[in-house]
């Protein structure tokens, strides 16, 4: 999705620097964005491809932080974007205890892509999932389920 794709957006977990509960690991896990020259290519502003076919290279802008994606709702950020929230697997599901504010909410995130396809004059086709009443099911965390 990262290097042969025309997709103009993706967004989700797998933050490679921080846990489930969003506290920085000793040491990175790369598992969900591939690699570490993936993620290095992120945050350098580097990964990307010809995504139209104009013979231009569009690189991804990486949104990682709460305001980013605020300012994606807002429409302050446009172009090429991929969010991957400050957590690994799920935005509060594998938490520990009381909600992860550091981290957006799956509103937040939509409202953000939203808000850069509307304002592109294009079509589009949009795709939002939660994973996260998937793992409370499989814990059998009948209140994460629920929540």
């Amino acid at each position: 999705m990262i290097y042969a794709s025309g997709l103009d957006l993706i967004m989700g977990t797998g933050h490679p620097l921080y846990d489930d509960t969003g506290v920085l690991r000793s040491s990175p896990s790369y598992n969900h964005v591939g690699y570490s020259e993936i993620w290095n290519g992120l945050t350098l502003g580097t990964a990307g491809n010809d995504a139209n076919g104009d013979g231009v290279f569009d690189a991804w802008k990486l949104v990682y932080r709460k305001d980013g994606f605020y300012s994606l709702a807002r429409g302050e950020i446009s172009g090429r974007i991929i969010g991957i929230a400050p957590v690994y697997q799920t935005l509060q599901e594998k938490r520990t205890d009381a909600v992860n504010t550091a981290v957006s909410s799956i509103t937040d995130m939509s409202l953000g892509a939203v808000q850069l396809f509307a304002t592109s004059g294009e079509n589009f086709f949009l795709v939002i999932e939660g994973g996260a009443i998937d793992f409370a099911s499989h814990d059998n965390n009948l209140s994460r389920m629920i929540e």
